[in-house]
């Protein structure tokens, strides 16, 4: 295993190794776009705009956290009628 491990170093530096690392774990605040799986297993892709920032809602009398854009997502995955 430790030598599986090696590998990438013999083509990055641990300072480029590190850039990446910290590039995938905060990748989603840099996409311009997000993909999602439902129930159905259908795919949807998105722009990340419709999620980010998110902002809380009341639903019900309890508060959740809702995508940025609600209205465009509800439309996107309902249609203009939603």
């Amino acid at each position: 295993m430790e030598n599986i491990m090696s590998i990438p170093t013999l083509f990055f530096s641990n300072r480029r190794l590190l850039f990446l690392a910290n590039n995938l774990i905060s990748s989603t605040n840099k996409a311009n776009f997000i993909g999602q799986y439902d129930e159905s297993s259908e795919r949807a892709i998105m722009p990340s705009s419709y999620y980010f920032p998110s902002r809380s809602a009341v639903f019900e009398g309890k508060i959740y956290s809702v995508p940025a854009k609600l209205e465009d997502y509800l439309k996107y995955f309902y249609g203009s009628d939603y």
